[in-house]
């Protein structure tokens, strides 16, 4: 599978935007916001109400996709409307995202479990 650069991604869907708006009609912020909440509505009936597990079966795998894409592109199309830099932004979350977990992971790490040595199990320290 080829995974294109995210800003080709970007530009493909701005590309397709305007004969899209011809098409099917523009699509207002709230248009956007509908169609974006039965984009993940229909994700979510996919994987929690069918309790999808790993790995998917080609059926599940496509229509999970193809959900997922749905959800994709009215998010390109959302954040090019309030001309937004997706990819600055998600970029800019994943650092934040990554900072916060390791500040958490030194403030409070896991607990270590310790297993006893073989042949001191029962024996008081």
């Amino acid at each position: 599978m080829q995974i294109r650069p995210f800003a080709d991604l970007l530009a493909r869907t701005r590309e397709l935007t305007p004969l899209f708006d011809r098409v099917i009609g523009p699509w207002s912020p709230s248009v956007m916001m509908s169609q974006l909440h039965n984009e993940v509505r229909t994700l979510t009936t996919l994987v929690k109400d069918q309790d999808m597990q790993e790995p998917l079966n080609p059926a599940e795998r496509r229509d999970v996709e193809g959900a997922l894409a749905d959800v994709f592109f009215v998010l390109i199309r959302l954040a090019a409307l309030y001309d937004i830099d997706l990819q600055a932004a998600y970029s800019s979350m994943l650092t934040t995202t990554r900072q916060c977990l390791e500040q958490q992971e030194v403030e409070s790490p896991p607990p270590v479990l310790i297993q006893p040595l073989s042949g001191e199990e029962g024996k008081e320290a």
